[in-house]
């Protein structure tokens, strides 16, 4: 199984993200297309799949990212993960990252800082990334 990451809002701006892109949702395969009126609350045309460039899916660098935290003792905020998180925020309403396989519930933020401090606490106490941000408004 993969992960994989979706954004809703403004294009993120990935460029100075090596490999990672924002396309259309629409681009996506087929199994990110049918599960996204299940995964947000009202249907909305911005929405984007954020993927790793070569897997067709976001597994790529969230993946690296927690095996840098876990092995390489890297802080969160130095990762792949953390800067494509703070760009998906930045530009959007709300994004969302979830382990293919697993349950689709995952641990709803309002702010960046809970999001990164969910994250931090899902890896180190052995589980899939599962987390849905929201910006208040």
């Amino acid at each position: 199984m993969s992960y994989f990451m979706i954004a809703v809002g403004t294009k993120p701006d990935l460029s100075s993200i090596p490999k990672i892109e924002a396309i259309p949702v629409k681009e996506a395969q087929e199994y990110v297309q049918r599960l996204i009126p299940i995964l947000l609350d009202k249907l909305v045309s911005d929405v984007w799949f954020i993927h790793d460039g070569e897997t067709g899916t976001s597994h790529n660098f969230i993946q690296s990212s927690i095996e840098q935290m876990q092995m390489d003792s890297m802080p969160f905020s130095k990762t792949l993960l953390s800067k494509t998180i703070g760009e998906c925020a930045k530009a959007g309403d709300s994004f969302r990252i979830w382990w293919a396989g697993g349950e689709l519930e995952v641990e709803k933020c309002t702010s960046v800082e809970n999001v990164m401090y969910t994250i931090i606490k899902q890896v180190n106490g052995g589980k899939d990334i599962g987390i849905g941000y929201e910006r208040k408004p």
